[in-house]
């Protein structure tokens, strides 16, 4: 494998690690599940602004150059967004442990 392949999926993977984050830190008593996580507008505008600034680095020539990127194929697209989820998941059942536990000492 090429190292600038490597670096891409790196580069996007955290940059979308990144974004579900965003949406899960909205609150840390609630899970994502408990509230909407699409309800603040610009907030919403600010991910798909970062999104498709990381999808230029990836795709434009000249930002290609510039950054040392590859172009990635769907497969994986697939797998940063599966791996994106899968952190989101671990996030929310770590907030639903330490609310829970935080409920318990409360009573």
């Amino acid at each position: 494998m090429h190292l600038h392949y490597i670096q891409t999926v790196m580069f996007v993977a955290l940059g979308i690690d990144t974004m579900f984050v965003t949406f899960s830190c909205r609150s840390l008593r609630q899970t994502i599940f408990q509230y909407n996580p699409f309800a603040n507008k610009v907030l919403n505008g600010a991910i798909l602004f970062g999104f498709l600034l990381l999808l230029a680095g990836v795709y434009l020539p000249g930002l290609q150059k510039l950054l040392g990127t590859h172009p990635l194929g769907w497969e994986e697209w697939v797998f940063i967004l599966v791996l994106g989820i899968i952190s989101l998941l671990a996030i929310e059942g770590g907030k639903l442990v330490f609310v829970k536990n935080d409920k318990i000492k409360l009573t």
